[in-house]
């Protein structure tokens, strides 16, 4: 399911944009005003009350709370999150609001698991995309679903989100993970295949040198 951010839904200055799922499974959005780090108090599609700075932590967790996928990239997804910074920063190390410090060796020793675990997960989330690479050791968190950042710099991070990615990102089914493998996997046997192929096509078959006879009375050599 894309949830495409079109002009009109672009927030304005002290604005957020919220999306939320209906009781039949329908996406929804909107444009909530901020107050400082929070939002303006609101009720979500189960009438429960909405308040904070994280923009849409629930729809984002009702996505994960479904997704059949491997338990690593859970851990993984989760541990991104909690790397999160609000505001600060030094000459050497600059602000970096609404971007994360960390390499997948980084995430690896954080969380235990292994450099396949890590590496799928990252290259999982990032095909969605919740998450891209933004410089070395550097990533940014799709700021339409989550960003623990003050509210002055929130539209500066969703505009350098749009240039680098554009409007559109999904919200994957419970089945979807599955599907990312398979076609990821015909995907690599297909190149291996043809890289198969094109090296039988450049090999040269080397032509036998004739024996040569045994001379009478005397053996061949072996």
């Amino acid at each position: 399911m894309g949830a495409a951010m079109a002009d009109r839904l672009l927030p304005a200055k002290g604005q957020r944009v919220i999306t939320e799922l209906d009781r039949k499974g329908n996406v929804i959005v909107r444009v909530q005003t901020i107050r400082s780090r929070e939002f303006e108090s609101g009720y979500d599609s189960l009438g429960e009350p909405v308040l904070g700075y994280v923009t849409d932590a629930r729809i984002m967790l009702e996505v994960l709370g479904s997704l059949r996928a491997p338990g690593g990239w859970f851990q993984t997804w989760c541990k991104v999150l909690s790397l999160q910074r609000m505001g600060g920063g030094t000459p050497k190390r600059p602000n970096t609001s609404g971007y994360v410090r960390t390499t997948q060796r980084d995430l690896q020793s954080r969380t235990g698991l292994s450099a396949a675990t890590v590496s799928e997960a990252m290259q999982y989330f990032s095909s969605l995309p919740w998450i891209r690479p933004a410089g070395r050791g550097l990533l940014q968190l799709n700021p339409f679903l989550t960003v623990a950042i003050g509210s002055g710099d929130h539209e500066r991070v969703q505009q350098e989100w749009l240039g680098a990615v554009g409007d559109t990102f999904l919200l994957p089914g419970p089945d979807h993970p599955a599907e990312w493998r398979e076609i990821r996997a015909t995907a690599k046997d297909a190149a291996k295949k043809a890289k198969q192929a094109a090296v039988s096509e450049n090999v040269v078959p080397m032509k036998r040198a004739p024996g040569r006879k045994a001379q009478p009375g005397r053996s061949a050599a072996l």
